[in-house]
């Protein structure tokens, strides 16, 4: 199995409803920027849309990550990656976070259209001979 080497470079974040007083209307909408490795092949400029769906928690609860967009056409492991995409994600935002750290008591935090320029961080998977 070949190996992809994913090293995330910015979000952007679109629209964020964090802690509302109606927890139907929480949200995020985030761009995740990253550049791809597979063999002796980059790929630059790739990125996927990360959501929250309204109504759920992205400390605790799956996200939505769709499929990549960018030049690469080849084999991928969906699932393998999304996983990835969450744990980071969580790392760079939230209670845990290291870029933009929120807390508890955090009330009606609604950021919008923020880069947030990151330090690369590299990952790799596995991704599929075929399929």
């Amino acid at each position: 199995m070949p190996i992809a080497r994913v090293t995330f470079q910015r979000i952007e974040l679109d629209s964020l409803n964090y802690q509302s007083f109606d927890p139907n209307d929480d949200h995020m909408i985030s761009k995740l920027f990253f550049t791809l490795e597979v063999g002796s092949q980059r790929y630059d400029e790739m990125y996927v849309e990360v959501n929250q769906p309204y109504g759920t928690t992205y400390e605790t609860e799956p996200l939505e990550v769709s499929k990549y967009i960018g030049s690469y056409d080849g084999n991928w492991d969906h699932n393998e990656f999304k996983d990835m995409v969450e744990q980071y994600y969580r790392r760079v935002m939230g209670h845990q976070g290291k870029m933009i750290k929120t807390s508890n008591e955090a009330k009606e935090f609604r950021p919008r259209n923020i880069i947030i320029q990151l330090s690369p961080e590299t990952f790799e998977f596995k991704i599929p001979d075929s399929g």
